[in-house]
């Protein structure tokens, strides 16, 4: 790739970042629908302490945590320790 010392610094063009995401637990992330279907389906399968420990509880998270509207989404979260249904859409 060419190099041009009147380039502006990349920092100048593109002045907004932020850190990248940190999940804090892998299961919600997946190869494939497939796949995230079929973590939520093991989910919903555990009862009480078990489930608790499949959502992998953080300080700032656990089963038992709703969460507010995110983006792109009509509402907030349930508390997943009463989760039921299919899944949501990937």
């Amino acid at each position: 790739m060419p190099y041009d010392d009147d380039a502006p610094p990349l920092a100048d063009l593109m002045p907004w970042s932020v850190a990248p995401p940190r999940l804090g637990r892998g299961w919600p992330t997946a190869p494939d629908d497939a796949c995230l279907r079929a973590r939520w389906e093991a989910l919903l399968r555990a009862a009480g302490a078990e489930r608790a420990a499949l959502f992998e509880p953080t300080r700032a998270r656990t089963a038992y945590s709703a969460v507010g509207q995110l983006p792109g989404r009509p509402g907030g979260t349930e508390k997943l320790i009463r989760a039921s249904g299919p899944c949501p859409e990937p």
